[in-house]
């Protein structure tokens, strides 16, 4: 790491030094040693002062305002308490205005909104009580989330949302960076796999990651903590390659945010993780929220809906962040004629994260 690089604070504490020490007498892995600082993480926070902490905490960047559209669209939903409410609503309103030509692009979000509403009208009716009951992880990625996440990111353009215990590249690249060929070497046995996934999202074209989900059956303490650790580690690997796409431009690193669902039952949790300053990365978990089983409780569904609105927001921004380096013809033809004689942009490489998954 290069000094000048390394993140200080404003008592004269360097924040790559504590974590480095501290991780000397670790006897097992933490997210401190893929240099991943978890603001949910006491021990983490035990390392520095209050002061200090809440320094490092002001660097993590706030979520995405939300749409006034948006808002207007869910709105209309706030004060359900029953079926036929509901019901009444959907037969008499609508996301458009009386005679309004449908626009994907201004009315998409909206109509999503309207979808979900009456996929869980149908659930909130049902006389078996089907949310109510126990059942399997694969049932909640299809009954549940696939509607709520992946129809609601459809209209995001070239990105797709890939389900199922997916191989993530980032990871691989991580796993296999060390891996050469030479002519007096062979080369290593058979490419290692990435961590598998419950879904990622990745563009339809060279498979560039830009978040991850991971999926249980149900609530557990345990398995909110065990999912949450895979799912770090392998958002700090997207973030890696990410910034390998803007070739490492520290400008553009700092723009960079990558981010994360986490899936136990009905209750969900985004996670979103950036490097404001240094060599480490800031891991915020946002409240868990969970889909609701009966309508008197749907402004817990509206919350869901608008994380997801903010997740969608996020990816945005980060894909324009990475396709910014697409130049225009006049930007490329500056860049020539400034060959040579302008100074280079300040470039970052961060770490990798911890090999031991």
């Amino acid at each position: 790491m290069n000094k000048t690089h390394k993140w200080i604070l404003s008592s004269g504490i360097c924040v790559e030094d504590v974590i480095f020490d501290h991780c000397k007498k670790l006897s097992a892995e933490s997210l401190l040693h893929s240099w991943i600082i978890d603001l949910d993480d006491k021990e983490a926070e035990a390392l520095f002062t209050a002061e200090e902490w809440e320094e490092i905490r002001r660097e993590i960047r706030k979520l995405p305002g939300t749409d006034g559209t948006f808002v207007n669209s869910v709105m209309r939903f706030a004060d359900v308490k029953t079926t036929s409410e509901l019901r009444y609503l959907l037969e008499t309103t609508s996301f458009r205005n009386k005679d309004e030509p449908y626009d994907r692009e201004k009315h998409y979000d909206a109509e999503w909104v309207e979808l979900v509403m009456r996929k869980f009208l149908t659930d909130y009716e049902d006389p078996n009580g089907i949310l109510h009951k126990p059942h399997l992880e694969s049932w909640h990625d299809i009954n549940v989330w696939s509607l709520i996440i992946d129809h609601g990111l459809r209209n995001l353009i070239g990105i797709e949302t890939v389900r199922k215990e997916s191989s993530s590249e980032a990871v691989s690249a991580r796993k296999n960076r060390k891996r050469i060929r030479t002519r007096r070497k062979k080369i290593e046995e058979r490419k290692k796999m990435g961590s598998r996934m419950d879904g990622i999202f990745r563009t339809y074209v060279n498979d560039i990651e830009y978040g991850a989900i991971e999926v249980a059956k149900k609530y557990d303490e345990t398995k909110l903590l065990a999912d949450g650790y895979k799912l770090s580690k392998a958002m700090h690997d997207i973030l890696i390659c990410l910034s390998r796409q803007v070739h490492f431009e520290e400008t553009k690193v700092r723009q960079l945010r990558v981010v994360g669902m986490l899936h136990l039952g009905l209750k969900t949790q985004v996670l979103h993780l950036s490097s404001p300053k240094g060599y480490v990365s800031i891991l915020k978990r946002e409240k868990l929220l969970e889909v609701p089983v009966t309508v008197e409780n749907i402004r817990d569904l509206i919350r869901v809906l608008t994380s997801v609105w903010m997740v969608k927001r996020i990816i945005m921004d980060c894909v324009d962040t990475v396709n910014s380096q697409v130049q225009n013809s006049t930007d490329f033809k500056q860049e020539l004629v400034a060959m040579g004689t302008e100074t280079p942009p300040q470039s970052i490489v961060l770490p990798w994260s911890c090999d031991t998954k």
